[in-house]
């Protein structure tokens, strides 16, 4: 009995870290606490038509992991919303009442390996 418990507890422990992996993986640590990149790019662009975009093809992307056509809709719509905190990060540059914004914007760019100056 011992030994089916012990397998049991191990499936159990594998779908955990495969359910969350995706979660961990995409949180950024900031001042108080860990926010998904996700709430992050939303608190940037409001929920606009990107934004609904690249959660649409990131759930599909996660459900579906071996679909090319998921995954370069996904790549595709987190390039448009990259490319737009990258603008919001340089407009930010020389506002100084814009400069937390600026930091996590510099910080979701960090992230994704983005050069900025």
């Amino acid at each position: 009995m011992h030994v089916v418990s012990q397998k049991n507890s191990i499936r159990a422990e594998k779908s955990i870290t495969k359910s969350t992996e995706a979660s961990i993986l995409s949180r950024i640590v900031t001042k108080d606490h860990s926010v998904s990149t996700i709430d992050l790019v939303k608190s940037f662009l409001g929920d606009c038509e990107l934004v609904q975009q690249l959660m649409v093809f990131k759930t599909l992307h996660l459900n579906h992991p071996s679909h090319k056509s998921f995954k370069n809709s996904y790549e595709a719509a987190l390039a448009k919303v990259q490319t737009a905190i990258s603008k919001l990060q340089r407009e930010a540059k020389g506002d100084p009442q814009m400069q937390e914004k600026r930091k996590l914007a510099e910080k979701l760019m960090v992230y994704w390996k983005i050069y900025y100056f």
